[in-house]
Formats: C-alpha cells, structure tokens, sequence
C-alpha cells in the first residue's frame, strides 16, 4: 500500500500541492512537541529526532522522484 501511494505521489507535478504536503508534515512531525513556542530551550527527544530525520529523509526521496518524473515528462 505504501509503495502504491508513493508511487502516485510520486507522479503529482503540482509545486502548490508539494507545498501544502511540506507545511503538513512540518506541523506535525517538525513543529509539534517537544518544540516550544516560548523563548526557553527545550531538550529535542530521540524519538522527536528520529521522526524528524524519516520525514526529511522520505521527503528528500519523493522530491527525487518528482524531480525525475518531471524531468522525464519535459523531454519526450
């Protein structure tokens, strides 16, 4: 399943779209707890850094394959 949804994903060449996906996972994954929104530091856990990392690193994967779809699309 997993696989199929990306493989679709992969195929959307809508920058807008891209956007509003980026600024979702953002809100959930990159701005949620532990992370404050008052001036003290606060202590990023494990697990918040390892979300973080699989997001980026999932993300980076998929603008790949958009890239290369788009890529493939311009010179046929």
């Amino acid at each position: 399943m997993k696989t199929l949804k990306r493989a679709v994903s992969a195929q959307i060449s809508d920058s807008e779209v891209w956007i509003y996906e980026s600024a979702e996972l953002a809100k959930q994954f990159a701005y949620a707890p532990p992370v404050s929104t008052g001036t003290n530091a606060v202590l990023l856990t494990r697990e918040y850094e390892t979300n973080a990392r699989n997001i980026a690193r999932s993300q980076a994967a998929l603008a790949a394959a958009r890239l290369a779809n788009l890529i493939n699309n311009a010179l046929k």
